[in-house]
């Protein structure tokens, strides 16, 4: 048997069947009660960490095994997964890559953990597919079989890579350039990868109107963010407030309008830039949407939003005195409540859904309560009643 072939079996074992074995280990609760007034309570988590590693983080994920809920980040310091048990509130597994050898893993981008026994890992051009014992069984070069005319994206933040096993295929996003030509913006902003194969594949829908016909463009807002949920892909724009819902087996797509009250629910577009310092101001002055996140044991949607702010040259952070929302939607994606979170709390890229509510990390350096010897979390548990 070829090397390849080994690897194409392991994958074969560890994501088909395991996948297939992962949603006995628990059930959903869901409440589907929507009824009544829309109401939260806001806990605090805290996660004692050791000096080696950051209250801050860039790169996580989400993971549920037989019931336990975790939250997963990479730390760069020691170039490793940690894995934090949330109910246990302590680190209960690490997982520490190589990064040189047959099993290396450098320059880490990205990564997604469908089980165990298949975390895909993503560095400068390459995805891996590697084990709990930081073992490499698949390897790909994505710049040498991507075509030409795709942008592939698997560093970004609001727009993280992700397996569906249905399609059996790595989902990743196909950025949209500023300054794209008009055949650019008609392609679909989701590309696949086939493991078997290692083809790529354009699916799913296009850009919103507004996007597509942007005459110059939103500058380093430009595109599109997206989380993921089973089959569902939820999508959104930072200079927009409209919402989306995409099946990967239909092919269904739901929209809202996401209108907000307290900034713009469309920005103006970038226009050519002729200074850094008209670049930098665009980015202060113009409020941003983030990624829009599914709790399906609430059936609620999720949506971080700030304000901007008049630009000064002595700035350097985007975030400091600006103010954060959060919107919540129904089923249906009608919005219900937007809610005031203040300044200089929360960072725009760190939240996350689990049992307990939605997650915001508490980690601002200017927040007044951090404390750096432990993560902090701030849990938005919402109810109606």
């Amino acid at each position: 048997m070829s090397n390849y072939a080994k690897y194409f079996f392991w994958i074969i074992i560890s994501i088909g069947f395991l996948a297939c074995g992962k949603k006995e280990d628990s059930e959903i609760l869901v409440s589907t009660d929507q009824s009544g007034e829309l109401v939260y309570q806001m806990d605090t988590v805290k996660i004692n960490i050791d000096d080696q590693s950051s209250y801050t983080y860039h790169r996580f994920n989400t993971f549920e095994q037989n019931g336990r809920y975790y939250f997963v980040k990479y730390q760069g310091s020691s170039h490793s997964f940690l894995f934090y048990d949330i109910d246990k509130k302590r680190l209960t597994q690490t997982i520490k890559m190589e990064k040189g050898g047959p099993h290396g893993i450098s320059n880490l981008q990205n990564f997604y953990i469908h089980n165990l026994d298949s975390i895909f890992v993503f560095g400068v051009g390459n995805m891996k597919i590697m084990n709990e014992d930081a073992e490499v069984f698949f390897r790909m070069n994505l710049y040498e079989q991507a075509p030409q005319d795709l942008f592939i994206d698997f560093a970004n933040a609001e727009a993280k890579p992700f397996y569906n096993p249905y399609l059996k295929k790595v989902i990743l996003k196909n950025s949209l350039r500023r300054n794209a030509s008009s055949s650019e913006r008609e392609k679909s902003f989701l590309a696949t990868i086939d493991l078997e194969t290692k083809a790529f594949e354009l699916i799913g829908p296009q850009h919103a109107p507004f996007m597509k016909d942007a005459k110059v463009g939103y500058g380093s807002y430009q595109g599109v963010h997206f989380t993921s949920f089973d089959s569902l892909v939820f999508y959104n724009y930072a200079v927009s407030s409209s919402l989306f819902s995409y099946n990967l087996l239909t092919q269904e797509t739901k929209s809202a309008a996401g209108d907000v009250t307290s900034i713009p629910n469309q920005a103006a577009e970038f226009k050519n830039a002729p200074t850094q310092a008209f670049i930098n101001a665009y980015r202060f002055e113009t409020p941003v949407f983030y990624n829009v996140l599914y709790d399906p044991y609430r059936q609620l949607y999720y949506r971080l939003h700030r304000t901007g702010k008049p630009y000064e040259p002595t700035m350097r952070n985007t975030l400091q005195h600006t103010t954060f929302y959060l919107s919540v939607f129904g089923r249906e994606m009608e919005l219900l409540d937007e809610i005031k979170l203040g300044k200089n709390i929360y960072s725009q890229f760190s939240a996350f859904v689990m049992p307990q509510g939605l997650f915001l990390n508490a980690a601002f350096k200017d927040f007044p309560l951090l404390e750096e010897s432990k993560m902090i979390f701030h849990v938005f548990d919402f109810s109606f009643q």
